[in-house]
């Protein structure tokens, strides 16, 4: 039984301004691969589906994984679906079409995908048994207007030589559809492309053959004729009389040889008046599409899984920056389509969690890290965040054991500790609440303060405050440093702050209230000598302002020093509230436990 391989690719944005940004390129492309992979949609095996999207959907890259997929994944009974959904353009001086890669040159057209260099090198010698290239495309250039015959014409993309290659391959086509043109915008409906969401609809029921169960694009395409305008109706390349099935039981075929030249045996056309007969152009002689010396070399398996996770990483790193950026919902739309790609990338199954339990959808986000600590059991930060999230949900328990997993594997993990006494902390309240004596309980007494214990806790508040800043000027002394890094460390500062002085406070009465106190005054001092550096000279320290000036005018930190002087300012601020309410709520609990 053959499989289905994939090759989904949108691009909104381009490097050369010559290509007008779109608007739902990328949209539709990630609207396709989730219908392609869903369990109710295509039902495709996710690995075997990859997408590209915006600015990784470069030539070279696009290049290697086309010839993977064609030349090295296929087999004799696979089909092949590559979507593209971006700008094509014809080239001035040969006539040949090309597909625009997001670092392509519109004045350098070698910059770009050669389609015919494609269908002659990559799809005539695929031993996959169908491959269905899917064109939606914005139609850009002069030279593409002054040759079509209609307004959405396609032909002058494939030219000729290719149109008439195609109709000596069997099983090769090209689905195509104009996104717009320069007189004609991108039309969407429901935030996709036109074209896309009838496609979509097609196969959500109209398209289905209750007899088989089957989707085949010889039923798609005829509802799509029938739904669509002008602009958007497809055009059909190649000839295909064999169903192309894109969802149900794929058909048994049986391949023939190749010929000399690398091109199937052509002969058997599809059936007039069929939907999907392609008439060659009157007159045009048959091209030989022999393979020739191209930039698309073989790539080794090897290659391509490392282009792969490169792609995910550099799709994860602006999915942080997007997180730094407070923009969620992208976030976490770029995060599920890396999961697309690669469905075991921990990095973006941690990165979902923390996504969603920032939102409070915490049972989703304790979903998505109980496949991390499966992936991985000796990943601390996922038991970390797990115990986490199951305190969140009310597993106290699991919670605990969670935390003690994580502390095994990182002992060190001053956050896990943090969270660790928050479950304790819960615990009791439960068991005090429930009237259980637990060694959790707080006490009946107020622990004895020492000063060694004293001195221990003034000790992680100045650590914990030295850490804090230090990440808060990171940006400023090293800018290349992640901004992700600085983040962590002021977080994780902030809550050490707040966790130490809430404790102290709470377990042992109103001379612990001392250390937030005093650290507060510092604290305010730093912050007022900082911005009065800021606003005056006359005030300001005369190194440091030298320092900020010099570094703010030289780098453009403006940004990263008012977030600095914001976190200063809560390190000042929440240690002495968490303080006072951890004394009203220590004298609470020793009056409750004195009354029972």
């Amino acid at each position: 039984m053959g499989r289905r391989l994939g090759l989904i690719i949108g691009v909104n944005t381009y490097q050369d301004a010559t290509f007008r940004p779109l608007q739902f390129a990328e949209t539709d492309a990630r609207a396709f691969a989730q219908w392609l992979v869903h369990a109710r949609g295509g039902n495709w095996n996710p690995a075997d589906v990859q997408v590209v999207l915006g600015t990784d959907a470069t030539r070279e890259l696009l290049e290697t994984l086309l010839t993977q997929i064609c030349l090295n994944l296929a087999a004799s009974e696979d089909l092949i679906l590559i979507y593209f959904a971006g700008h094509a353009f014809i080239d001035q001086v040969s006539g040949d079409g090309y597909l625009a890669c997001s670092n392509t040159r519109y004045q350098q057209s070698g910059s770009g995908l050669h389609l015919l260099s494609f269908a002659s090198q990559l799809m005539a010698r695929s031993p996959a048994a169908q491959i269905l290239c899917i064109l939606d495309c914005f139609q850009s250039g002069s030279v593409w207007n002054m040759r079509r015959g209609s307004q959405f014409d396609y032909r002058p993309l494939l030219g000729p030589t290719l149109q008439s290659g195609l109709q000596k391959m069997q099983g090769r086509l090209f689905y195509c559809t104009c996104r717009g043109n320069d007189t004609a915008p991108e039309v969407s409906e429901k935030n996709l492309g036109s074209f896309m969401y009838r496609l979509i609809m097609g196969v959500g029921g109209p398209a289905l053959d209750p007899t088989t169960g089957q989707i085949t694009l010889q039923r798609l395409h005829a509802f799509l004729f029938e739904k669509l305008s002008e602009q958007h109706r497809p055009q059909v390349f190649g000839q295909e009389p064999r169903p192309i099935v894109l969802v149900g039981e794929m058909p048994v075929f049986k391949t023939g040889a190749l010929n000399g030249n690398g091109t199937r045996p052509g002969g058997v056309l599809a059936a007039a008046g069929s939907p999907l007969a392609s008439q060659a152009l009157a007159g045009s002689s048959v091209a030989q599409l022999s393979p020739s010396a191209s930039g698309m070399g073989q790539a080794t398996m090897a290659t391509v899984e490392q282009n792969r996770l490169l792609q995910c990483q550099q799709m994860l790193n602006q999915a942080r920056q997007l997180v730094l950026m407070q923009n969620l919902q992208q976030a976490y739309q770029l995060a599920e389509t890396i999961l697309q790609i690669h469905p075991t990338f921990v990095d973006a199954l941690i990165l979902k969690g923390q996504i969603l339990g920032a939102i409070g959808q915490f049972q989703e986000a304790l979903d998505a890290i109980q496949q991390v600590v499966e992936i991985d059991p000796n990943n601390a930060l996922g038991w970390s965040m797990a115990a986490a999230l199951l305190a969140n949900t009310g597993q106290l328990a699991e919670a605990m054991t969670a935390a003690d997993r994580s502390l095994s594997l990182d002992p060190s993990n001053s956050e896990t500790i943090s969270i660790k006494e928050m479950i304790r902390e819960k615990l009791a309240e439960r068991d005090a609440d429930t009237g259980k004596r637990s060694r959790l309980r707080p006490p009946q007494k107020k622990p004895r303060d020492t000063g060694k214990s004293f001195s221990l806790a003034a000790g992680i508040h100045l650590l914990a405050l030295i850490v804090g800043i230090a990440g808060a000027f990171l940006p400023l002394l090293v800018p290349a440093i992640p901004q992700l890094v600085s983040f962590l460390l002021e977080s994780l500062s902030l809550a050490v702050l707040t966790v130490n002085a809430w404790r102290g406070t709470y377990l042992y009465g109103f001379k612990r209230i001392l250390i937030p106190v005093v650290f507060f005054l510092l604290t305010a001092g730093l912050l007022a000598a900082l911005t009065s550096g800021l606003l005056s000279t006359r005030f300001a320290i005369k190194p440091t302002y030298d320092f900020l000036i010099n570094h703010i005018s030289s780098f453009s930190l403006l940004t990263p020093m008012v977030m600095m002087i914001l976190w200063i300012a809560a390190a000042a601020l929440f240690p002495l509230l968490a303080g006072l309410v951890g004394l009203i709520a220590g004298a609470l609990a020793r009056a409750l436990s004195k009354r029972k």
